[in-house]
């Protein structure tokens, strides 16, 4: 279907082959054109391996973005939703405990060191 899209416009982005389907086979049953698209060596892991870790991306025509849109919605996905979250914007520890992990680990070190010495003197 991807002749019928004059102005292509990015709506979706999926790692998982299967989701990627399901999208794509929701709207062309509501009458969108869409077609897929691996990004830069993507293409070749789907030949590869089956699936790609570049995910692929979804594109609708410009007037059918939001129609599309909805699609997602009532699918229950979204752009925000697409990509999987492989850096959190929390810090997993606040400053404060890292610097009591060093600090501790200093005088571990320190304690081993002195034990060592003394052992050989």
């Amino acid at each position: 279907m991807e002749q019928n899209i004059m102005n292509p416009v990015e709506l979706y982005l999926s790692y998982n082959k299967v989701q990627t389907d399901l999208v794509l086979e929701t709207l062309e049953r509501n009458n969108i054109p869409a077609y897929k698209a691996s990004a830069g060596a993507g293409q070749l892991m789907t030949i590869y391996m089956g699936n790609s870790i570049a995910g692929e991306t979804i594109y609708v025509d410009t007037q059918d973005q939001e129609k599309a849109l909805e699609i997602l919605n009532l699918l229950g996905l979204t752009k925000e939703t697409s990509q999987p979250s492989l850096v959190s914007s929390k810090p997993p520890y606040s400053k404060t405990a890292m610097w009591a992990a060093r600090i501790a680990l200093v005088l571990v070190i320190g304690i081993i060191l002195f034990s060592f010495f003394n052992s050989i003197g």
